[in-house]
């Protein structure tokens, strides 16, 4: 996946879906949190908008000194 439009400061979450599953069924994660199991499309939105806040809250990285 080419992340390089991303803003230095993204958050990378994972999705992983049941296939075939009624209602969807699956788990959330971001790269520093545990899964986060989730059944319908509501609760995957719920899901999804309290990691994304959850990650914004956290303080950024410091920059990385090595890049060119």
């Amino acid at each position: 996946m080419d992340t390089t439009d991303l803003d230095e400061g993204a958050t990378r979450i994972v999705l992983d879906v049941s296939p075939g599953a009624r209602p969807i069924r699956g788990c959330l994660r971001s790269e520093t949190g545990q899964p986060e199991p989730f059944t319908g499309w509501l609760e995957l939105t719920r899901v999804l908008e309290r990691l994304v806040s959850e990650a914004a809250q956290r303080p950024a990285p410091p920059p990385d000194h090595h890049a060119p």
